[in-house]
């Protein structure tokens, strides 16, 4: 008994001393490591913007002209004639490969489960393959592809048997790419400041439009929205912008309002 009251009354004198201590005396007696680093330069990187036709509504697309249609449609069915002699086809497996394509170094592989991508001069290696399946790069979620189209500016047609898709590669930096999630966010998921999770949306002239319903989970989307917005603002401080600036903190504000109000 007597001992542990003996140490109950030592513990908070020791942490009285260690918070009454100077912060600085515990720097320095530590040896900063020598550590040369440099701030990463971000530079435009291909992100991928896909344009989606029902195989009912690609005849009749209004945003491509005749000639395109023709010659898109002659190249999907080009791209069935699998080349025998490339060994990278045969190791994927000849009865696997449906379609296959090329612009300069870049190879681009339909098979029975995907697409692959296929450039060994990429600068960064990871960027050697990439694989793209389901609805977000083919139709409807069919992964067999049935035809391949280059379109001459690093992108690619994808025909499946439920439509084409179009992979539009656009470099983009990494504020642009941003950009695009904010008015994406702001068109399709803004519900009365709430960033929603229940979403219908439509897509009509190249402009999304939401029609978003209440869920329980909005006020966890919202707040991480109003942070993110905050971020934006610091960064926009950083560099000038007065504009980003207020933008940022009145989208922050009505973020922040909304989940206050739940």
């Amino acid at each position: 008994m007597f001992t542990v009251k003996k140490v109950m009354k030592i513990v908070p004198l020791a942490l009285l001393v260690a918070i009454g201590s100077p912060l600085q005396v515990f720097a320095d007696s530590i040896n900063p490591v020598q550590t040369a680093y440099a701030p990463v330069a971000l530079e435009a990187a291909f992100q991928k913007q896909m344009v989606y036709y029902a195989s009912s509504q690609f005849a009749s697309a209004a945003d491509l002209t005749d000639d395109q249609k023709t010659a898109i449609q002659a190249g999907l069915a080009a791209s069935r004639t699998i080349p025998g002699d490339m060994e990278l086809l045969n190791v994927i497996g000849a009865d696997n490969v449906t379609a296959f394509t090329r612009e300069r170094d870049t190879l681009w592989i339909g098979t029975k489960s995907g697409l692959q991508r296929v450039n060994l001069k990429e600068k960064d290696p990871r960027n050697y393959t990439e694989y793209l399946a389901g609805p977000r790069y083919l139709y409807n979620g069919d992964d067999q592809v049935t035809g391949l189209y280059a379109d001459g500016d690093n992108g690619v047609w994808v025909e499946n048997s439920k439509g084409i898709v179009h992979i539009i590669m656009t470099a983009k930096t990494l504020k642009q790419k941003a950009d695009t999630y904010e008015q994406m966010t702001q068109s399709v998921n803004e519900r009365r400041g709430m960033v929603a999770e229940d979403i219908g949306y439509s897509l009509a002239d190249g402009q999304y439009t939401g029609n978003p319903q209440s869920n329980d989970n909005d006020g966890l989307w919202t707040g991480e929205y109003a942070l993110g917005e905050i971020y934006r603002y610091l960064a926009a401080k950083q560099t000038g912008d007065t504009a980003e600036m207020a933008a940022a903190k009145t989208d922050a504000t009505h973020a922040a309002k909304a989940v206050m109000l739940l």
